[in-house]
């Protein structure tokens, strides 16, 4: 009788053992659950449903000083071309006879000092120029970043608020404050002065393309050949940096 007893109760044990717990089959549905999620992708502009009037005229004064900065670049391009130009020039009129036919075009009413002193001014104002608008760039668009943050971060912590209480027993410790912390920050990095940097490259592509063509067409076109493959090393990049975020954060939040 007590060899049937125990022989029954290994029986129930070793069944015991086969069936999974309800812990087990929990953890093992939330997993099927996440890997099942997709994250939903927002559009651009939705990053800036919270900006009221004060942020979009922020958000337009850093755009125009972008695009002016933006076109100091070439303009110093052109500034720096004309003072070769100008040593050229008098190197040519010292060395070349006073009975040469040689032709030489170019205005030669003022002398290499004065040339200078005028190309200083155009350096001068242009640098002045550049750093007036590059402060205005990054300020306004920080500044604008800074208070559309504020207001997610706000609107995030009341909706965390209004859950309900088994909400925070199938969420992980560390994920509340990894979502305040973390991901707003990124949504601050996304929309503050990178935005501003983006639009002043894309001034300097265009205008330095267009000052190409104007002063030297030929070299412009060779440049615009090799273009297409700088885009696509861009891509590429742009493309694998979310990526390293995301497993830098699951790391983080398998971690903690």
């Amino acid at each position: 009788m007590a060899e049937k007893c125990t022989k029954g109760n290994t029986d129930e044990i070793n069944k015991s053992k086969d069936v999974p717990s309800d812990t087990a089959q929990d953890e093992e549905s939330k997993t099927k659950d996440e890997q099942g999620k997709k994250i939903e992708m927002v559009s651009p502009l939705s990053l800036f449903r919270y900006a009221d009037g004060g942020d979009k005229l922020l958000m337009v004064l850093g755009s125009v000083a972008a695009i002016i900065h933006g076109f100091a670049l070439p303009l110093m391009v052109i500034v720096f071309g004309e003072l070769t130009d100008s040593f050229v020039h008098d190197g040519l009129m010292k060395n070349i006879p006073a009975n040469s036919t040689l032709n030489v075009t170019g205005d030669f009413t003022e002398t290499l000092e004065e040339q200078m002193t005028r190309f200083s001014y155009y350096y001068s104002g242009i640098g002045g120029a550049a750093l007036i608008t590059a402060f205005m760039q990054i300020s306004f668009w920080s500044l604008a970043a800074a208070r559309q943050t504020k207001k997610i971060r706000i609107e995030l912590f009341h909706a965390v608020l209004r859950q309900e209480i088994g909400w925070f027993d199938v969420s992980e410790v560390g994920e509340i404050s990894t979502r305040l912390t973390d991901d707003i920050s990124k949504i601050n990095d996304g929309i503050a002065d990178k935005i501003g940097t983006l639009i002043q490259s894309l001034s300097s592509f265009v205008a330095g393309f267009v000052v190409g063509f104007i002063k030297g067409w030929k070299l412009a076109l060779v440049i615009l050949a090799v273009s297409p493959i700088l885009g696509i090393c861009a891509a590429i990049w742009a493309k694998q940096a979310p990526n390293m975020k995301e497993r830098k954060q699951h790391l983080f939040l398998t971690i903690t």
